[in-house]
């Protein structure tokens, strides 16, 4: 059972050295195969077989041994840097796509993490409704200079909601990781997007919310 924790855990926080590790590999072993076949279709003269001759060839070129993942994962990929994540770079680039595939062109806002991690804490997981009154009394402790927001928000909120699928911490932890998704909540609240442009989007970024390193 400690294994197959172990494993899963490892999974998760290596999965983007792993996934580079192994696109490296396929790279470098097409780039041997597209020389291979190059050079045999240079000596190959019989036309009428050259390629299911080249094809069989190919099947018998050595493969680089996969490169075995230890159980324990390196204490370099133990944490994520997601200081080294641009939110802004990341979005100027999902918006770009968006705009090239011929949908939306979008205006990106400058989006204040803070306030977009409280309109998830107080989003309802039953009805997918968030608490209408909340980003007004954010601005109104924002503007009497009140560091901690969190005990008079989350007092709130719970009064609302009832039940918030958050402890401090883990709200803490979810907006430190997850600054793109904060960026894009403000994004689709500034434009009017369909339903299949902020199902593209959001898709785009669970994929693009990881840092560099």
């Amino acid at each position: 059972m400690y294994y197959k924790e172990a494993r899963k855990k490892r999974d998760k926080v290596c999965f983007h050295s792993m996934l580079r590790q192994a696109t490296k590999r396929c790279l470098g072993y097409k780039a041997l195969r597209r020389l291979w076949i190059q050079t045999l279709v240079q000596f190959l003269n019989i036309h009428s077989y050259k390629y299911f001759i080249i094809k069989i060839i190919i099947e018998y070129l050595p493969k680089e041994e996969p490169e075995r993942i230890p159980l324990f994962y390196n204490h370099y990929y133990w944490r994520l840097d997601y200081h080294s994540l641009s939110p802004t770079l990341r979005m100027e680039q999902l918006a770009g796509k968006l705009h090239a595939l011929g949908y939306t062109r979008m205006v990106l806002p400058a989006p204040d993490y803070e306030l977009e991690g409280f309109l998830v804490l107080a989003k309802d997981p039953y009805t997918n409704h968030t608490v209408d009154s909340i980003p007004f009394l954010y601005q109104e402790l924002k503007r009497k200079k009140i560091v901690d927001k969190y005990p008079i928000l989350f007092s709130h909120i719970c009064y609302r909601n009832f039940k918030v699928a958050y402890t401090k911490e883990d709200w803490i932890h979810y907006c430190s990781e997850n600054k793109l998704t904060l960026y894009l909540n403000a994004c689709i609240r500034e434009n009017t997007l369909s339903p299949e442009e902020i199902e593209l989007l959001q898709h785009w970024t669970s994929f693009m919310k990881y840092p560099n390193r």
